[in-house]
């Protein structure tokens, strides 16, 4: 239907299939943190990548039990 419209449009893809395309690769659209227990962790990059100004993810902060408690039941 989108194809006969002339829409552009891509496959939709689960976060598993998105850490493995060669195009977000490519585009280097995940970055390895470390959890401060010493984890490593691939998480999305900040969006638009801009060439002056690259943002970059300088720390991943573990969620902990008290913020758990006053924000559980807005999460879920």
């Amino acid at each position: 239907m989108l194809e006969s419209a002339e829409v552009p449009s891509g496959p939709i893809l689960s976060i598993a299939e998105i850490a493995r395309d060669p195009h977000y690769l490519a585009r280097r659209m995940f970055e390895r943190v470390v959890l401060p227990d010493g984890t490593p962790l691939a998480v999305p990059r900040i969006t638009p990548q801009l060439s002056r100004t690259p943002a970059i993810t300088t720390t991943a902060v573990r969620i902990s039990a008290r913020t758990t408690t006053r924000c559980g039941a807005r999460w879920g």
